[in-house]
């Protein structure tokens, strides 16, 4: 499977790179044992204590899990980039600016693709989801985490309609990482929660009626409403 390694500079990174092109490629599978160690070395022909720092940096890029009982491929998953975008957002590299202009963008084609293609249980799914958020609206304390959670489900579902997967692991990634920013809107919660709310349906009715400028609209509408709540909570200036 593996062919022998023959540059003598940086070994190691052409073996891990080469042991990450078949976990990339599918030759190596979610769950699957590599060889053992003594084995994996004479086959690549190099040391153990080479093979050791491959495998190092394939477990620091999340691609294998190194136990007592061997080395297994991971299944991949977004979390190594959720964490690195949280630090970015944390440290001030990425501004609400950037994150506001990124989901605009991004949001307003997932927006018209869900106006396009958009099933009747699509549909269901999102008026579900408002009548839910109608209901906490109307308790004496609003759940604010429910109420924030139904909200990013109505934003993840409206990306999965477009049967691209990619435009729902990416805003999964920022959202996963805005908790920071919802809390600001507490401050203004009830006016905040109402508003959004309108918001929120009006999404969904432009969906419904299959209208794509209306359904974008409406998404940027939402950006300018979260936007406004924040200068008003002072978490975001301009």
């Amino acid at each position: 499977m593996f062919n022998k390694v023959v540059r003598p500079n940086r070994i190691y990174q052409e073996v891990a790179d080469q042991i990450e092109d078949h976990i990339l490629s599918g030759k190596l599978v979610p769950g699957e044992r590599l060889p053992a160690e003594r084995n994996l070395s004479e086959t690549l022909n190099i040391s153990r204590r080479t093979l050791r720092e491959s495998l190092r940096v394939l477990e620091q890029k999340g691609l294998i899990e190194i136990c007592t009982t061997g080395t297994f491929v991971k299944v991949t998953t977004t979390e190594k980039l959720s964490q690195s975008l949280g630090l970015a957002i944390k440290s001030k590299q990425i501004s609400w600016e950037d994150i506001v202009q990124f989901r605009s963008e991004i949001e307003g084609i997932v927006a018209r693709k869900a106006a396009k293609l958009a099933t009747e249980r699509d549909i269901a799914k999102l008026e579900e989801i408002i009548k839910k958020i109608e209901d906490l609206t109307k308790d004496d304390k609003l759940d604010w985490d429910s109420y924030i959670e139904l909200d990013i489900s109505l934003h993840l579902i409206l990306a999965k309609t477009t049967g691209n997967r990619i435009y729902g692991i990416i805003l999964r990634t920022i959202l996963d990482n805005l908790a920071a920013y919802f809390q600001i809107y507490r401050s203004n919660e009830d006016a905040f929660s109402l508003e959004n709310l309108k918001n929120l349906k009006s999404i969904v009715d432009a969906v419904k009626r299959g209208d794509e400028n209306s359904t974008q609209e409406a998404i940027l509408e939402h950006f300018k409403i979260g936007s406004a709540y924040l200068k008003k909570g002072g978490g975001f200036k301009s």
